[in-house]
């Protein structure tokens, strides 16, 4: 939910991707918030409370919030395309959906339930 790391690093706009996404809810469209989670990236305390209050004004109103803990399973696709000097996740581990817990506590709490509108990596049920 930081403009200047979306600019940065996605080279997108976040007041853009809000207002797409905002318009796509009031549209009444089929919508699921998927947040890639890679640490040192957006896994802070902060991080987690800013996305919470943002998606808590949308309980009832998308289909789900799934969580995509990051995975290293693109490195070696960089790795045989000899491109890894652009590979910015080097040496960043992948997450344990249980690192995810307290992240997952703060959605549950702002309505979102597990399993139905909550899922860590597109699985359905959060234990």
């Amino acid at each position: 939910m930081d403009p200047e790391k979306c600019k940065n690093v996605i080279k997108g706009d976040l007041d853009i991707i809000l207002t797409n996404f905002e318009n796509l809810v009031e549209a009444g469209a089929a919508v699921r918030a998927r947040l890639p989670i890679i640490p040192g990236f957006n896994n802070s305390q902060r991080d987690y409370e800013a996305y919470t209050a943002y998606l808590s004004q949308f309980v009832g109103k998308i289909d789900a919030v799934d969580l995509l803990p990051f995975h290293s399973f693109g490195e070696k696709k960089y790795q045989l395309l000899g491109r890894m000097e652009s590979y910015q996740f080097q040496n960043v581990h992948s997450m344990e959906p249980k690192e995810l817990k307290r992240f997952i506590i703060m959605l549950i709490e702002a309505g979102f339930v597990s399993g139905q509108s909550l899922t860590v990596g597109g699985l359905i049920g959060v234990k």
